[in-house]
């Protein structure tokens, strides 16, 4: 386990022999020696106390040792000396009883790869993470990996060691064959909490290589605790502050909630700044080019809201506050962040009058279905069951194409976590029994309290019911199924914010326009009108109505400088020639459609056309579109008027590389221009490779929901779409083969996150050569 690669490793999906595997995820490139072994793979250990406290000072609480990958200590508490310990042993001996003539590649190896202890409290002695170095044969070598942050440690009088990385029987000194790169591990913002006044903690490492410094023997200060803790809300729907050092105010988007408590009484805040991890600064009571906070204080406790600029899920938050009247205490760390960017506030959520059902409830204890979608978190939904399901039903028969939805955990799930839904799947349905599967999420147990997370999908279809179903709840230390579910709110939300129709009458998702508009008549047709060369339609009598003459429609209540895109729906039901009538439209006075020829753009009479538009709402929150036909044939009209808050295409402008191309008028830069008529062309005709592929660095790491593909003739039969969080090892998220046709191809619920996005390509359509040609890569999600 030497080398670059010393540390990595795979799991293995099949075995064909002793010498052949399978693996879940490709190897990097390069010449090295492969260890396989058979061990304890990804496990998690959450949530426990573990006491040795009056035990033989040799009893250890927890152990983990040999062949562990990927193991995750989390939010434990460790009592007593040798509560915890981590060791990966170094022997190069035989498997017990085995033939070494059998042993394939080599003498054994017990490593402890990917590591986690995060968010531990240590109270007492101290654990130890070591490697045991056993042998001299084993200078050079890597066996034991991870990251070891935000962890607590208290003492309870006096001065002490925190926790020991290297085992102290191998000090270097005792054994100079030893390297500190055997063990590999970072740490950050652990600290030490004293009981009594005046102790301090450290860190003791021998022979180990930590935060990038390798050392026989050093020791870490602890920095001293502050009895201020905190925790994240999440995004829970209230909007204080923007984006950027200018902004004054709510930008219409929601922030993140953060709290603090255990703040010292009667001592004044002057500053608070907030570091992202990997980036991302905002400042309370300072007046620099970053970001801005909120604070929101109540005596000892704190709300602080601030804006997120990119996904901030998996991130964690270091608070520094900064007091007038008292010395400056040490950073609060806000760990396992779920917040994404520009996630819209919830006026346009769906009112809660509909038919809520569920498979159980507490109507008694007043936690009936209903108050999962009442408007607030403060009650909820119960049922007693471990698997269940709750419905929501439209009221008067209405549908909407919900596209995000919001949950909130209720105001005890931090005492009885496993009541918190782990998993479940979204279904849309019309007639309540035949279902669409929309969304399905595993993993996702919120154990806070009054903690909100959003979750997005693709979806263009207006539902009347839609159903939480397969609900599971969360599992205990030990593996076991809760027996309890329990949610404090659900929002269903869509990423329409206004549908208006020409006319008093309203249909299903779309209200009149008397409210919005002003100027013109009504006309209206029992034609049939042919929408099939509309992407996401409106229903036929938004087309067969009508609005004319000179007009305008004033949106407004929208989020002052928000960014929107107005859905404009036309139909041609009086002229069957061009040009007998042309108008132009303008956008908050900007023209957006210049001698506009309704029947010209959509190639017919009654036959349906839409235009989309890019606006921005003025400072009063209003988007204003002019309908103007002066000088020009006949009269402007319009059927139905759409606005939504736009899917930002993460992809477009960012940095591309390619494996290989055709000639600089054809780089990879073409695919994210924004022009669908440039393309990128691998050119494998005049090289005769095998395979190609395109990398996409998005700048930051997004959830990915949909991938949109537009081939040239020349496209991918076999592909797979593949992401990456450091454009090294990537994981595949969609596997193409056998494609029969190119142009167009959307890939949507794809549910990955990274910050890399490749398109890995090994068979073209056009073959012997391999030659593959793309117009356009889009990404969307948030």
């Amino acid at each position: 386990m030497t080398g670059v690669h010393a540390g990595q490793w795979r799991m293995i999906a099949a075995k064909f022999s002793d010498t052949e595997y399978l693996l879940t995820e490709p190897l990097p490139l390069g010449d090295y020696v492969i260890s396989i072994g058979r061990g304890l793979v990804n496990a998690t250990i959450r949530g426990n106390e573990i006491d040795t406290t009056g035990r033989h000072n040799e009893t250890v609480g927890l152990v983990i040792t040999n062949n562990a990958w990927g193991t995750r200590v989390l939010d434990n508490t460790f009592v007593g000396n040798n509560s915890l310990r981590i060791q990966a042993d170094a022997t190069q001996e035989y498997p017990p009883g085995s033939n070494p003539s059998q042993v394939i590649w080599g003498k054994m190896l017990m490593p402890v790869f990917d590591l986690t202890v995060d968010g531990n409290t240590f109270r007492g002695n101290t654990g130890v993470i070591g490697v045991s170095h056993d042998k001299a044969s084993t200078v050079g070598r890597t066996y034991l990996t991870g990251r070891f942050t935000n962890n607590k440690f208290i003492r309870e009088g006096g001065s002490g060691t925190g926790m020991q990385i290297g085992l102290k029987d191998y000090a270097q000194s005792a054994h100079p064959w030893i390297t500190p790169g055997a063990l590999r591990l970072t740490t950050q913002n652990n600290w030490w909490a004293d009981a009594s006044a005046g102790g301090e903690g450290t860190i003791l490492v021998t022979a180990a290589l930590v935060d990038g410094v390798g050392s026989p023997l050093r020791t870490i200060n602890l920095p001293g605790a502050s009895l201020v803790t905190g925790l994240s809300r999440g995004q829970d729907g209230r909007d204080f502050i923007g984006s950027g050092s200018s902004s004054t105010g709510p930008d219409g988007f929601q922030d993140v909630h953060l709290v603090l408590s255990g703040l010292p009484e009667g001592k004044t805040i002057s500053k608070v700044k907030i570091d992202g991890q990997g980036g991302g600064t905002w400042w309370f009571g300072d007046t620099g080019t970053t970001d801005k906070a909120v604070l929101v204080r109540n005596g000892t406790t704190a709300d602080l809201y601030i804006q997120p600029y990119q996904n901030e899920t998996g991130r964690y938050f270091t608070i520094n506050i900064t007091y007038t009247d008292a010395p400056t205490p040490p950073p609060v760390v806000i760990s396992s962040i779920h917040a994404m960017a520009k996630l819209p506030m919830l006026a346009n959520r769906v009112v809660p009058s509909g038919i809520v059902t569920a498979r159980g409830s507490n109507p008694g204890g007043g936690e009936g279905a209903a108050q999962a979608f009442d408007g607030t978190a403060q009650t909820k939904w119960l049922d007693f069951a471990g698997s269940s399901w709750i419905q929501y039903q439209f009221a008067a028969g209405a549908a909407h194409v919900v596209t995000q939805y919001t949950i909130t955990s209720a105001n005890d799930t931090a005492t009885f976590p496993t009541r918190a839904p782990e998993s479940w799947i979204l279904k849309g349905s019309n007639d309540g029994a035949n279902w669409t599967i929309l969304d399905s999420r595993r993993g996702e147990a919120i154990t806070a309290n009054f903690t909100s997370r959003t979750y997005r999908f693709s979806n263009t279809t207006a539902f009347k019911y839609y159903k939480f179903d397969d609900i599971l709840a969360g599992k205990d230390a030990n593996g076991d199924r809760g027996s309890v579910i329990q949610v404090g709110e659900i929002a269903l939300q869509t990423s329409r914010v206004l549908a208006v129709k020409a006319g008093s009458a309203t249909v299903a998702g779309w209200g009149d326009d008397a409210a919005h508009a002003s100027g013109g008549n009504f006309y209206s047709t029992g034609q049939f009108i042919d929408v099939s060369a509309v992407v996401d339609p409106a229903p036929q009598s938004i087309y067969q109505n009508e609005r004319n003459g000179n007009f305008t429609y004033t949106i407004s209540g929208l989020a002052p400088g928000g960014k929107y895109k107005v859905r404009l729906h036309f139909a041609e039901n009086y002229w069957t020639a061009p040009g007998q009538r042309t108008f132009n439209v303008a956008v908050n006075g900007s023209l957006a459609l210049d001698h506009f020829d309704i029947l010209a753009a959509a190639g017919g009479q009654y036959k349906a056309v839409v235009r989309e538009i890019d606006a921005t709402a003025d400072s009063l929150g209003r988007i204003v579109v002019n309908f103007d036909g002066t000088g020009q044939p006949d009269q402007p009209k319009v059927g139905g008027v759409e606005v939504v808050i736009p899917n930002i295409d993460l992809a477009r402008g960012k940095s591309v590389t390619s494996l290989i191309n055709e000639s600089s008028s054809f780089g990879p830069g073409n695919v994210v221009d924004g022009d669908e008529t440039t393309r990128w062309s691998s050119g494998q005709w005049s090289r005769n490779n095998q395979i190609a592929w395109l990398v996409i660095d998005l700048g930051a790491r997004f959830d990915i929901d949909r991938v949109r593909l537009n081939w040239e003739a020349a496209f991918g039969v076999d592909y797979q779409i593949q992401v990456s969080d450091d454009g090294s090892d990537w994981t595949m998220v969609r596997d193409v083969v056998g494609a029969t046709t190119g142009g167009v191809v959307e890939h949507a619920n794809l549910k990955a996150g990274g910050r890399y996005v490749r398109i890995y390509m090994t068979r073209s359509r056009i073959n012997p050569t391999n030659n593959f040609s793309i117009y356009s890569v889009n990404v969307h999600g948030a």
